[in-house]
């Protein structure tokens, strides 16, 4: 089996998990789909665990390089950061329905997938930083966080279209903001805490 091969299961699988979830993502319609046997799966991955992980990776990477070349634009930081939340939202929105709330019956890739919004409240703290470094990642995990959930909720009027047009103001306008000091983080946090 070639590598090639492998990576063809994975985008596979990424595209039918957004579709239809971890639950709806069954092997044997992967199967049926890439033309191979069932069998095929079992030599690559371990199990259906592995390979949903594998595709969620796949999907963080490629979010990644996105980000990468966002930073590289000709263009003011705030620009970039607007930028890149907008490039993370769409992302999630058109493949996180129900997957937030199927994933507490998975903890190995809910897990991952927590572990990747860290990694990007990182990324994104560390080349977007504004000297207010605790400030700016209370912000980033708490829009991030309510991003996820409305995006796997698709919750009443929290569309893309709603993020990009009044959610990322909200989050530049405070990321641009005089600094905050500890009990505007203490209470950023806190109410992030109650939306999670």
């Amino acid at each position: 089996m070639k590598r090639n091969d492998k990576n063809r299961i994975v985008r596979a699988t990424l595209e039918e998990l957004k579709k239809s979830g971890i639950k709806g993502t069954q092997l044997d319609v992967l199967a049926k789909k890439l033309r191979i046997s069932k069998k095929t799966f079992y030599q690559l991955f371990s199990n259906k665990q592995q390979l949903l992980a594998e595709a969620i990776a796949a999907e963080f990477r490629s979010v990644m390089d996105d980000l990468s070349i966002i930073a590289d634009l000709e263009m003011s930081k705030k620009d970039k950061l607007g930028s890149s939340l907008m490039l993370i939202s769409q992302r999630l929105f058109e493949g996180c329905y129900e997957i937030k709330t199927e994933l507490s019956s998975h903890p190995a890739l809910q897990y991952e997938f927590f572990r990747f919004r860290d990694q990007l409240i990182e990324y994104l703290t560390n080349t977007y930083f504004s000297g207010r470094e605790d400030g700016n990642r209370v912000l980033l995990r708490s829009f991030m966080d309510f991003m996820i959930s409305c995006a796997s909720h698709q919750a009443g009027q929290s569309t893309e279209l709603h993020f990009r047009e009044y959610v990322i103001p909200f989050y530049l306008e405070a990321w641009d903001s005089p600094g905050n000091d500890e009990r505007e983080v203490a209470e950023i946090q806190e109410t992030n805490d109650k939306r999670t």
